[in-house]
């Protein structure tokens, strides 16, 4: 039985060298790439801008950074939609706050002294 299957982790198959030492052969999708993978991946979704990240990861141009993680940044059409309707809601908040305390102000049209026969 495989040492992965045996504890239930997936993880690579330990083998000796011509010491006898035990090695873990790792490929791109374990190891310490991955979890650099999973760090940019993680922090990209909490919000944190190309230009920081690829100084975290030591990229010397922040455009390489962007040639590998684009695929996890929002896209740009979703952000701006939902700018637009955030900006659209606090309007109608705000217009209807302002009808609102114009009602409260305004006289009642019922009460008015409209004079004889005038309506």
């Amino acid at each position: 039985m495989e040492a992965g299957a045996r504890s239930g982790r997936d993880h690579p198959t330990p083998t000796k060298d011509n010491r006898g030492r035990r090695r873990f052969k790792t490929d791109r999708t374990t190891g310490l790439h991955a979890l650099r993978h999973y760090f940019a991946s993680i922090t990209l979704a909490d919000g944190v801008n190309i230009k920081e990240l690829s100084k975290y990861l030591g990229h010397h141009d922040p455009g390489f950074t962007l040639q590998m993680y684009t695929h996890m940044l929002p896209s740009s059409y979703d952000r701006a939609w939902q700018a637009v309707d955030r900006r659209l809601e606090r309007l109608a908040l705000r217009l209807t706050e302002q009808s609102r305390s114009r009602a409260d102000q305004s006289p009642d049209i019922e009460n008015i002294d409209r004079g004889p026969d005038l309506l």
